[in-house]
């Protein structure tokens, strides 16, 4: 039976936190630790023996944070240390506004791409773009809905403001939907 590694709470781990309990997994990276942390959304690994998921739950995930150094020796120049701090790269856009309203305890589910929405039913703001008119469907539905979880996609539009909306892939969104049903299902 493969088991999981999941986040209790909304705050996610840093890859610090991270990399410390990824060593005790033996199957996993450095860079791994890096991607799970920056996409951490709920479930952070997934598919874990039994072993590899009392390993990790033995490794103290603890909040202190490090910076990362990295000394590297050259002959002509000599010692050198420089901190690591991010590295970025390009990558092509090809997102997808979609909103998934999952109700009645995940029985019933509904999909919205907002490409294909007739937003003018709703209000009529030719002026918003299509991510802010998702944002205020987002806003719209949660008022008169006060009870509704958001994911962080949700949240990130419904606040207006340029958040980090998207997520890296569509099972990362359902990785998420299926934290968030957890949650409910354990706290309710």
């Amino acid at each position: 039976m493969p088991y999981c590694l999941l986040q209790l709470d909304p705050v996610a781990p840093s890859a610090d936190q991270l990399k410390r309990a990824f060593k005790a997994l033996r199957i996993l990276t450095e860079a791994d630790a890096v991607k799970t942390a920056v996409e951490a959304r709920g479930i952070l690994v997934k598919n874990l023996s039994l072993d590899g998921a009392r390993g990790l739950q033995r490794v103290c995930l603890s909040a202190s944070r490090t910076e990362s150094k990295v000394t590297t020796f050259d002959p002509i120049r000599g010692l050198r240390t420089k901190v690591v701090t991010d590295v970025r790269h390009k990558v092509v856009d090809n997102s997808q506004f979609i909103l998934e309203l999952v109700l009645t305890g995940g029985a019933t589910r509904f999909q919205i791409e907002a490409a294909l929405f007739m937003f003018k039913y709703c209000f009529d703001r030719p002026e918003l773009n299509l991510a802010q008119k998702l944002g205020l469907l987002i806003e719209m539905l949660a008022q008169q809905a006060p009870q509704a979880v958001l994911n962080h996609g949700a949240a990130a539009l419904s606040c207006g403001g340029p958040g980090d909306w998207a997520y890296a892939s569509k099972a990362a969104l359902f990785d998420e939907l299926t934290w968030h049903l957890w949650r409910m299902a354990n706290n309710g």
